[in-house]
């Protein structure tokens, strides 16, 4: 289990099964645990470069103080891109954080603190709310078009992506974005296909998909 005191330096313990499961906190490993200043960390994470490129080319296309939501969350370390990108002026992050193994990847109760403990000093200003909840049924709480942006980044079989894709396409405004993670997932290629067609953009990368909502006059 992760141990905060906020207020006391903000520190966090980490164990090295946890440290694993996210390569950034895993160049922090030291022995079989490690205590870490949460704001140290963050002081190297944030100068590294965006790894995403759907961050980028939201960023460009939408600018900041955007609407935004990241379906699949995982430790944080995508939100914690957009928060620093794209400034958002509120940011959703919906996953159920549920403890098991999904798609290959061991998800424990440190998965939803590493979250909120790294994105804890951008809360207040970027509105983040944390949301522990499936991905169909909490799309469920927005007015369609209430989204400037949505990633998608959650279960990846077909059925799942499908789902999620039909969910929360509606929630995004036109001309706003939708994009998602692990393209080379052939479930996930062929959910995308089947949904949006041929409206959609393949990163350089190949890791990711992004729909630009079409504007209609």
């Amino acid at each position: 289990m992760i141990k905060k005191e906020v207020g006391k330096g903000n520190k966090v313990r980490l164990t090295a099964r946890v440290l694993l499961e996210n390569r950034f906190l895993y160049s922090l490993l030291k022995g079989d645990g490690i205590v870490c200043d949460v704001s140290s960390y963050l002081a190297v994470r944030i100068d590294l470069p965006v790894k995403r490129e759907s961050t980028l080319y939201a960023l460009e296309k939408l600018g900041t103080g955007i609407k935004a939501a990241e379906v699949g969350v995982f430790c944080g370390d995508n939100a914690l891109d957009i928060v620093t990108a794209c400034r958002p002026k509120e940011l959703h992050l919906i996953d159920p954080w549920e403890i098991g193994i999904v798609d290959g990847m061991f998800i424990t109760e440190e998965s939803y603190e590493i979250a909120t403990g790294m994105l804890e000093p951008f809360v207040e200003e970027h509105n983040i709310k944390f949301i522990k909840g499936l991905s169909v049924q909490e799309s469920c709480s927005y007015e369609d078009g209430y989204f400037d942006y949505v990633y998608i980044d959650a279960r990846h079989d077909y059925d799942s992506v499908k789902a999620d894709i039909l969910a929360w396409e509606p929630k995004v405004r036109p001309g706003g974005i939708l994009a998602g993670h692990d393209w080379k997932v052939e479930d996930v290629e062929k959910a995308v296909r089947e949904t949006l067609g041929d409206k959609f953009i393949v990163t350089k990368s190949g890791m990711e998909w992004i729909y630009h909502k079409e504007i209609v006059c």
